[in-house]
Order: C-alpha cells, then sequence, then structure tokens
C-alpha cells in the first residue's frame, strides 16, 4: 500500500533474479506487473526463460494500477533488477 512514483518510491527484486544483465536482456524477461482490479500484481521469472509456468507471483500493490511498462519503470530508477 501506499506506493507512488511521484514519492520516489521503488520495487527491488534484484535479490530474485538470476542471470538478469540489464545491458544484453529485457527486463520484461524477468519482472511482469499486471493491472488487477484496482491493483497490480508483480510476478518474476527467476531465469528469465519466459515461460509461462515459471512466473512467480512475488507481490499486489494495493490501490495503484498503471505500472505495466516495466522497461520504464527500470530505466526511471523506480524497479531495480540487478
Amino acid at each position: 500500500q501506499d506506493f507512488s512514483l511521484a514519492g520516489g518510491d521503488m520495487i527491488d527484486v534484484s535479490d530474485l533474479l538470476t542471470n538478469y544483465d540489464p545491458l544484453t536482456d529485457a527486463i520484461e524477461d524477468f519482472v511482469w506487473m499486471t493491472n488487477a482490479g484496482s491493483n497490480t500484481d508483480i510476478y518474476i521469472d527467476q531465469d528469465g526463460s519466459g515461460a509461462i509456468e515459471v512466473w512467480t507471483k512475488i507481490a499486489t500493490i494495493e490501490g495503484v494500477t498503471g505500472l505495466t511498462d516495466e522497461a520504464a519503470l527500470e530505466t526511471n530508477g523506480h524497479l531495480i533488477a540487478a
């Protein structure tokens, strides 16, 4: 709760990912955020294989939507993956 991009909040998943290299990998292969009603669910694929069965839900951000551009969130410092 209480997550705010304007407030400079960050989501740090770096300890949960293996083999992610921001210079050669697409963040979308490792982190997937989806709107779920009025919330955002966060899923990770630890090794970036992208297979649907390996996505693990790690969190729900309550009362916030629109966090579905993982690359922009990483570029702007709101998503820490490495």
